[in-house]
Formats: structure tokens, C-alpha cells, sequence
């Protein structure tokens, strides 16, 4: 599975249990992204997407996500071992955070693929960072 997942500019990923922030062109870009493939959120992250698009909901996504399939991931820990890929969505500002990403994806075996930034619909700068199990 492919892994999807936004951060800060200091690898924050939630606080208090809550989402650090969103972005509308950032929604439409996951959801160009992964057109023609499965993907997976919880219902906590599905709220975000009022815009629509497809998508399957299910709060024990991870489990039921196949190979080829993507996970926008936000409120789950994760097993890093079973993802062929992660998308890093870095926002261009710090928040608050009490949940950290903290992982070294070249030591865990991960290239850089590729990577772009982007203007969003409220922060002037996100980048895509697309990394491939080797």
C-alpha cells in the first residue's frame, strides 16, 4: 500500500487529538493522485473532503487496504513495513503537535522519487514528497 500523510515544517502531525490543518488544493491533489487506485481514511479524515471524490470510508482501513491501494493517514499509527510508498504533504508552517513524525525514511529503506511544491488554497506553499520502497 501506498501511504499518505501532511506535516508541518517541524514533522508535526496532530494535536490534541486533532488535525494540525487542512487545505482544499491539497485534497483535490490526493485525489488526482490516486485516481483509478483504491483509497482509504477513516470517518475522521473523510470529514474533511466535503468536496466529494472517491474514496472508501471504514475505520479499520488499514487492515482492509490491499496492495496498489493508498491511506490518507491522520488519526492511526501505522506499520511502516507494509508500505511500497509514502507521500509526505509538508505544510509550509509549524503548529502545535503532540503526535511527531519521527521517521528516518532513507534509513527505513525509502528513495525520494520526486518532489514539487505547490501553492495550496490557504498556505502559500505545500510540498509532495513521493518516496519508493527500494
Amino acid at each position: 500500500m501506498y501511504c499518505i500523510f501532511c506535516i508541518d515544517a517541524c514533522g508535526g502531525r496532530m494535536f490534541l487529538k486533532r488535525r494540525q490543518s487542512q487545505d482544499r488544493a491539497l485534497r483535490e491533489r490526493v485525489l488526482t493522485l490516486t485516481k483509478g487506485h483504491t483509497l482509504w481514511m477513516s470517518t475522521y479524515s473523510a470529514k474533511q473532503f466535503t468536496e466529494g471524490g472517491e474514496f472508501i470510508t471504514d475505520d479499520h482501513y488499514l487492515q482492509k487496504a490491499q496492495t496498489g491501494d493508498y491511506c490518507f493517514i491522520e488519526d492511526k499509527s501505522f506499520d511502516l513495513s507494509l508500505c511500497k510508498g509514502i507521500v509526505l504533504y509538508n505544510w509550509n508552517r509549524r503548529y502545535p503537535s503532540d503526535l511527531v513524525w519521527d521517521i528516518d525514511l532513507t534509513a527505513e529503506g525509502f528513495t525520494l522519487a520526486s518532489e514539487t511544491d505547490f501553492a495550496g488554497y490557504s498556505h502559500e506553499k505545500i510540498t509532495e514528497r513521493v518516496y519508493i520502497k527500494e
